[in-house]
């Protein structure tokens, strides 16, 4: 009876050890589980940190690039408007001409008449 005794109280105390080393295991994967878990986060927070930047970046290059050509196309716009004031500048200064010529011409013809 006690060899009974004894032998269930080992077969308990067996059991007892698998489900602690059971436990014990569960424990250990729930723990690797978050960890992976959480690495994973963090990886994906840094992918996502990395792409933000790059976006930024493009989004930086493209505002740049906006911002040259808009200050090309004033400095060419203004280089035309010089363009055509120099014309009528010097399309005015054809006609103070031709009337200071017109006006001598009209002084002579009546220097000479008279």
């Amino acid at each position: 009876m006690q060899a009974m005794k004894l032998q269930r109280e080992q077969e308990v105390a067996a059991k007892d050890e698998r489900l602690s080393k059971i436990s014990e295991q569960k424990v250990f994967k729930r723990q690797e589980s978050v960890k992976s878990n959480s690495e994973k986060q963090e990886q994906a927070q840094e992918n996502r940190n990395k792409e933000e930047e790059e976006f930024k970046k493009q989004c930086n290059e493209k505002l740049k690039q906006k911002l040259q050509r808009a200050e090309q196309n004033k400095m060419e716009l203004m280089a035309e408007k010089n363009k055509k004031k120099e014309e009528n500048e010097r399309k005015a200064e054809l006609v103070r001409a031709n009337k200071q010529r017109l006006m001598a011409e009209e002084k002579n013809d009546t220097a000479s008449s008279v």
